[in-house]
């Protein structure tokens, strides 16, 4: 897999977004993009992400899908793949918070966004995976320092944006070749590293929602949160902003 360099944009998922819009029948895929800076990076519901210059890793991968059943497991999958990657790269021990956070010393570390694009060429999915890589405390804005860390204040070990992303590439290429029959192996690494299941949770369904309790019980095999809510009853969460309570 190709990767592209730039030093700013607003966006990597805008910039390839952009890319794959104006890409013709006959082309391959553009490349990843990788960012040494973003100015509007962008988290889960419609959140920033924090971006500072030569601080992370702000990359966005391609893929061309078959059908919407191949997206599914797609962010989960990733989690799996940016997880291994850390503690390949240094001695971390990290955890995944369902369905896409990476988490360190009880920290994020990792967010990973996807979007669908349905052009009239095919079905595409932008991943867009931001790593806490080399900040401090005071390159966290102040409402985010004691909820993020990087992995050199984890750990002390400093690793360049792109020496992760050609560690981490290979890894979301054997990835999507394993879709969507070949999820069994990722299943059962995320569920040995997930750090929600078996724990008293609270859900948020939108910022403004009214928080609910639940026991988290297991993810199940297409990746949902099995929870139990306060009156008894059972669901399987395809979305929602969990914490542990």
């Amino acid at each position: 897999m190709k990767i592209r360099v730039i030093e700013s944009c607003g966006s990597t998922n805008e910039e390839l977004k952009g890319l794959l819009r104006g890409m013709r029948a006959d082309h391959l895929l553009p490349p990843a993009i990788l960012a040494l800076e973003q100015t509007a990076g962008k988290g889960r519901s419609g959140r920033n992400f924090s971006s500072p210059a030569g601080k992370g890793l702000y990359l966005s991968v391609p893929f061309e899908l078959a059908s919407m059943e191949e997206a599914l497991p797609i962010m989960p999958m990733a989690s799996v793949c940016v997880c291994r990657t850390i503690e390949a790269l240094c001695p971390a021990v990290c955890g995944i918070k369902w369905p896409n956070d990476l988490i360190l010393e009880g920290r994020k570390v990792c967010g990973i966004l996807t979007e669908l694009m349905p052009l009239e060429r095919g079905l595409f999915l932008v991943l867009g995976i931001g790593v806490n890589l080399s900040q401090e405390e005071a390159d966290f804005p102040p409402e985010l320092r004691n909820k993020a860390i990087s992995i050199k204040q984890a750990c002390g070990t400093v690793i360049e944006p792109q020496s992760f992303a050609e560690a981490l590439l290979p890894a979301l290429e054997t990835m999507i070749k394993a879709l969507p029959k070949g999820k069994a192996e990722y299943l059962d690494y995320y569920r040995k590293k997930c750090i929600t299941t078996g724990k008293s949770v609270n859900v948020l369904f939108g910022e403004s929602s009214v928080p609910r309790k639940a026991e988290a019980l297991e993810i199940t095999e297409d990746f949902k949160l099995l929870v139990t809510w306060e009156n008894g009853d059972t669901e399987a969460l395809t979305t929602g902003e969990v914490s542990i309570r």
